[in-house]
């Protein structure tokens, strides 16, 4: 892999990665598409770099939110724990 590819990929990577945590409703194919389509010479990916982006989007939107809880004590102290606002 040369460097100018190497370098194309992180771009697209982080671009999509920001544009993932702004907007969570959107599905990682179409942030993807998107990306790929404003940044110039990004055709030179190849589907395993497009498989590591879809990859990064779904753990950059997974960092955002706290983990689920595994049991129903784990839910109970969450609930326990919320500040409500008056």
């Amino acid at each position: 892999m040369n460097s100018d590819q190497n370098i194309q990929r992180q771009i697209v990577s982080v671009s999509a990665k920001r544009k993932a945590i702004e907007d969570n409703n959107e599905k990682p194919s179409k942030i993807v598409c998107t990306v790929i389509r404003s940044i110039p010479q990004s055709e030179a990916l190849q589907v395993s770099d497009l498989h590591n982006i879809k990859l990064n989007i779904y753990n950059a939107k997974r960092k955002k939110f706290p983990p689920l809880p595994k049991s129903g004590e784990e839910v109970q102290n969450m609930l326990n724990n919320i500040q409500y606002l008056i």
